[in-house]
């Protein structure tokens, strides 16, 4: 544990040190600040890993800062150094701690400005935290003196040191049922790193600056053309306006240095230039030759100068890179944003400059469905990112009292960006109604719901978008919320991590695993893997005897073996959500996607041989959903379409393949696969090159 930790320390100290941006090194210095401070907590032992409680003077329901790894640094993200908003209103007081800030949202007058909060919904929860106060504030405008003196007396020890009191806003969230990947403040930021391109830059001046001067001197040396020859004849005042050019051109080399052309001597710029400095009589017969040469080039490519094809042709070059930068288009557009609501997505992508049209499309707060069929939701880690707003709004809904329902959903949303801590013994994360202040307004919720409606949409979408990747853990916290309240209720599954899994798997997995294999009940499912429906009464020993290994090794790979046999049983979900929300989908379709995806995804080359695993692992549990779908919805032609589809394929990936395609054939005639596709394995697996 302290090698990870040093590992964790070094990484973003090496980062700080040798990054070449400033905000990614300022980054990593912060990280690195974080792992310091964890080991400073570690020597003078007020941590505990592997605990919910892992600070030593801090209660479970604290959202403690938690470090990659599931690691508790010591610190609390509602604790730290005074926020701005914090600092301003200690200010406008004439105050100067946190404790005192607090104090004042507990008088009269403070308990008024909450009051006012909560009716216009100026206000945003950051961090769960933040909504105490506004709950006792609810809580003692309508009469609940009892609740909210027991949550002054829970809150009251840890005033010194967290915010209970939200960050002001100037307008209120929308409960529209609609929701963005990021927001409009998120968008801005991300369009000020947009630097400028210095091909783009140096093009634009070349043909606003140097094409314009190039041009000037060929016509210059076309007025002393004679009979096909330069330096026939000579204006009275050329020499003269030949020694203005090349001064100009210094005073312009000065203030324009982004295009090398001036300066590359077998460019015939550079070699007009240097004619024009010489004195005429000086030049021998092939320099001539070489000056006629370039103005017969520059004639028959665009006729003389100020010709009508000359002319046009300059045109074309100036209306490609007439018009702002995409730099300078991001400026202006970042502060035409300046006047939108910064804290919520984007009413319509009106207006967008068409080259930041995708970046800006990632702020469009839309329907969810929207946002998965224009292409904006690349996985399910993604689309686990944005369901916490659509949940909180569904919950929202739950409450008569609009206010309370509003207040409600930002700290639900804010509890959602809490991080997972690191776990031992089947321990589970702190839970939003263990909060004092969430736990306090649980009884005027109505029950009423669209929950479960909602979470047959968002399956569904998931499926449909993602059909070969297994449901990410976030993704499953936000089924889990949404079908708590449902009737019968579904019983979820999380992925769990191979190097910290102890040997024992929560009483609840068997019982999904026996629901999960009554549903399959004779299906290709079973017939593949080779599964007998039972009790599963000790499930952590069944799949370590179906997987051939010996529990309570504790070795990474073994355990892996162990929880894939797990996710075969339980099938990770999929037989509770199509049983229990009678789902509507096209599977033959979705196993045909995630036989297509298998194979280009088989054949792209991994140099890493940990890659070449992941790959082969996630292609496993692609394939087992596929198998999964073939089992609950009618096959059609899929045999016929994969083995075509497989025989179209290089040779070389066919025979790599061939027992991974054989093992679904024997089970189509009811035999199990006597190689079945595995994603864990000891020594090499079979399907790496």
């Amino acid at each position: 544990m302290i090698g990870y930790i040093l590992t964790q320390l070094a990484q973003r100290l090496t980062t700080e040190q040798n990054h070449s941006d400033p905000e990614v090194a300022e980054r990593a210095r912060r990280r690195a600040d974080q792992w310091q401070r964890l080991l400073e907590a570690m020597n003078l032992g007020q941590l505990e890993f592997g605990s919910r409680t892992p600070v030593a003077d801090l209660p479970a329901w604290v959202t403690l800062e938690v470090l990659t790894g599931g690691f508790a640094s010591g610190g609390a993200l509602a604790a730290g150094p005074l926020q701005p908003h914090e600092q301003q209103k200690l200010e406008q007081l004439g105050l100067q701690e946190r404790l005192e800030l607090n104090g004042h949202f507990l008088s009269a007058s403070g308990l008024k400005e909450l009051r006012g909060l909560l009716a216009s919904g100026n206000y945003q929860v950051e961090v769960a935290e933040e909504g105490a106060w506004l709950v006792l504030a609810w809580l003692e405008q309508h009469g609940h003196l009892e609740q909210a003196a027991e949550l002054l007396e829970a809150l009251l020890p840890f005033a010194d040191r967290l915010r209970f009191y939200p960050v002001p806003r100037d307008q209120s969230s929308p409960l529209d049922g609609k929701v963005q990947l990021q927001t409009v403040a998120e968008l801005r930021r991300e369009l000020s790193r947009i630097t400028p391109n210095g091909r783009i830059l140096a093009q634009k001046e070349t043909v606003e600056v140097w094409l314009p001067f190039y041009d000037e001197m060929l016509g210059l040396f076309q007025e002393t053309v004679a009979d096909g020859w330069p330096y026939r004849v000579f204006p009275p005042d050329w020499k003269e306006r030949a020694q203005q050019l090349l001064s100009r051109y210094q005073v312009l080399r000065q203030a324009h240095r982004l295009c090398g052309l001036p300066e590359r001597r077998k460019h015939s710029f550079a070699q007009l230039r240097l004619f024009l400095e010489r004195d005429p009589a000086t030049l021998s017969g092939r320099e001539v030759g070489r000056l006629r040469l370039i103005l017969q080039r520059s004639e028959r490519k665009r006729g003389l100068p100020g010709s009508p094809s000359f002319l046009e042709a300059r045109q074309r070059q100036k209306d490609q890179v007439q018009g702002p930068t995409h730099q300078q288009q991001a400026v202006q557009y970042a502060q035409n944003l300046s006047s939108q609501p910064q804290h919520v997505g984007l009413a319509s992508l009106e207006g967008v400059p068409p080259a930041l049209t995708s970046k800006a499309a990632r702020s469009l707060r839309a329907p969810l469905e929207e946002l998965v069929e224009r292409g904006l939701v690349p996985s399910g880690e993604v689309l686990a990112r944005i369901l916490p707003q659509l949940v909180a709004q569904l919950r929202a809904s739950e409450f008569s009292d609009r206010a309370l329902g509003r207040l409600y959903a930002s700290i639900y949303q804010a509890f959602r960006q809490r991080r997972s801590l690191l776990l031992l013994n089947l321990q589970s994360q702190v839970r939003l109604e263990e909060l004092p202040w969430v736990a306090a307004v649980q009884p005027y919720r109505s029950g009423q719901s669209p929950s479960r409606l909602a979470l047959k949409s968002l399956t569904t979408a998931a499926l449909r978008a993602f059909p070969q990747t297994i449901l990410p853990n976030k993704l499953i916290r936000e089924m889990r919320a949404l079908a708590s309240d449902g009737q019968p209720s579904l019983l979820f599954t999380d992925e769990l991590a191979a190097d910290i899994f102890m040997g024992k798997f929560a009483e609840h997995y068997a019982q999904v695993a026996r629901q999960a294999q009554d549903f399959l009940r004779g299906s290709l499912y079973q017939v593949y893997y080779r599964i007998e429906p039972g009790s599963f009464e000790d499930l952590a020993a069944v799949c370590a005897a179906r997987a051939g290994v010996k529990l309570g090794a504790y070795k990474p790979a073994i355990n892996g073996q162990i929880l894939e046999q797990q996710q075969i049983l339980t099938t990770h979900n999929l037989a509770a959500l199509f049983q229990g929300l009678e789902l509507e989908l096209d599977t033959r379709e979705l196993a045909g996607r995630c036989f297509r995806w298998i194979c280009r995804r088989l054949q792209i080359p991994q140099g890493h041989w940990h890659d070449q695993l992941l790959t082969i692992k996630n292609c496993a549990y692609a394939w087992r959903q596929m198998i999964f779908f073939l089992s609950v919805g009618p096959q059609g032609n899929f045999f016929e379409w994969a083995g075509d589809h497989l025989s179209r394929q290089p040779e070389a990936f066919q025979s790599r393949f061939q027992p991974a395609w054989s093992g679904l054939l024997q089970a189509r005639e009811g035999q199990p696969a006597e190689q079945p596709l595995l994603g864990w394995s000891q020594g090499k697996h079979w399907l790496r090159p």
